[in-house]
């Protein structure tokens, strides 16, 4: 049989962990709506993004890098014939 500490401390520990889930439901919920206001929440649309670097250097640097990979990979090894 449980002792009734046990039992306290159980029922205090449910208390609290409802209280703290308790505000969690309550923000979750959607806000009355007023009057004047529309009822769904839509999010903001972007503005145009100013691009910094044109496109061509972007390709430009892709092709160097690509060219580099590729060149390294060219280079014979240097193995002896007891590899």
């Amino acid at each position: 049989m449980a002792s009734k500490r046990v039992i306290r401390v159980g029922l205090t520990a449910a208390v609290l962990s409802l209280a703290c889930l308790a505000p969690g439901v309550t923000l979750a919920q959607s806000p009355p709506a007023q009057p004047g206001q529309p009822t769904t929440l839509r999010p903001p649309t972007p503005g145009k993004e100013d691009q910094s670097r044109p496109l061509i250097m972007t390709i430009l640097a892709g092709l160097v890098i690509v060219a580099t990979v590729v060149g390294a990979n060219m280079i014979p090894a240097k193995r002896g014939h007891q590899d």
